[in-house]
């Protein structure tokens, strides 16, 4: 029985899966020496691409470049305004020069920008709220070996009663699970 459905990678989707430098030469080299020349350097390369390929990852490799340069003007506008408003919290201008940017990446109509920096962001804010999340863990921790050394040393001591050494430790059981 034949396979079905068997699909080709697109030549221009195969000139995206390049590492980023080699995109960059490709794209370099479209403009220096043309589309002819650069598909007989792929060609011999092992990449067999057509012209409409190379226009399409042009193409594609221009918007590449205009979020590249967004994202620049994103780091250049956040270091502006953490110089012009130093009361203002790091987190919330990040917000705003991200949202700065996005509406910049929509208004360019940028869309795989806007998608890249859509991603990126929902990452920076996990690893945020993940960081936030390991801090207040280590506060609980210091916290129940602090309240864990007071009850040892009020054991010790003898300064509780049975009850209260009771109620104490099922407390510290709670705060534990």
């Amino acid at each position: 029985m034949a396979e079905r459905n068997t699909r080709k990678v697109r030549p221009d989707n195969v000139l995206r899966q390049q590492p980023e430098e080699r995109q960059l030469a490709i794209f370099n080299d479209l403009k220096q020496r043309g589309a002819a020349a650069v598909r007989e350097s792929l060609r011999a390369e092992g990449l067999d691409v057509g012209m409409t390929a190379l226009y399409n990852f042009a193409a594609w490799w221009r918007s590449e470049l205009r979020f590249l340069e967004a994202d620049g003007e994103r780091a250049s506008l956040l270091a502006k305004m953490l110089v012009r408003h130093p009361a203002v919290k790091l987190e919330k201008l990040e917000q705003w020069a991200d949202a700065l940017f996005l509406q910049t990446a929509v208004s360019r109509d940028n869309l795989d920008g806007y998608v890249k920096l859509r991603t990126v962001m929902e990452r920076a804010k996990q690893t945020r709220l993940d960081a936030r999340r390991l801090a207040m863990l280590e506060e609980k921790e210091r916290k129940l070996e602090r309240i864990e050394k007071e009850l040892q040393d009020r054991k010790a001591a003898g300064g509780l009663t049975p009850e209260a050494l009771e109620l104490m430790e099922s407390m510290l059981g709670m705060m534990n699970a």
